[in-house]
């Protein structure tokens, strides 16, 4: 029992402590910030958001009770698995994926990524849509991207369009 408690306790230590080297610490969007971005990004019904850090899934279910089809990547197997049971019921418009965003392919049809995360996360997603023609829109929670300046503001919530 001890053995399996240890392990238990490792296993939560490298998920939620030694992924903050790689992403960001775990801290859920809060509703004020959610209804803000969604404000900001004005996706319409059936466009494609990106969660880069979906945490628990609130954001996802936030844009799938929105009309939106949603993918969002998590490091941590113990918040992905969490994300995916809160949205398995909205079928293939949900889609969780255990893994680093920067590494994912994102699809052409990408029209809105959320991040709540830290400040160079938020200067890889900007490099990362710089070359995008699509349009896509771009929120960050908390944190700006550094000199750039925002296109839209509301509170803590910063839009980019790319």
């Amino acid at each position: 029992m001890a053995i399996l408690l240890l392990i238990i306790a490792i296993a939560l230590v490298v998920s939620f402590g030694l992924i903050v080297f790689v992403g960001a610490p775990y801290v859920p969007s809060l509703k004020p910030h959610i209804e803000a971005a969604f404000e900001l990004l004005d996706l319409q019904e059936g466009d494609l958001l990106l969660e880069l850090g979906a945490g628990d899934g609130r954001v996802m279910v936030a844009a799938l009770e929105r009309g939106q089809r949603v993918i969002g990547y998590e490091l941590n197997p113990v918040l992905a698995a969490v994300a995916w049971l809160r949205t398995r019921k909205y079928g293939t418009r949900a889609k969780v994926v255990w893994g680093d965003a920067f590494r994912a392919e994102w699809p052409p049809e990408t029209k809105g990524v959320y991040l709540f995360g830290v400040k160079r996360l938020a200067q890889r997603v900007d490099r990362r849509l710089m070359g995008d023609s699509t349009g896509a829109k771009f929120v960050t929670v908390g944190f700006e991207v550094m000199g750039k300046q925002a296109d839209a503001t509301r509170g803590a919530v910063h839009l980019y369009t790319y």
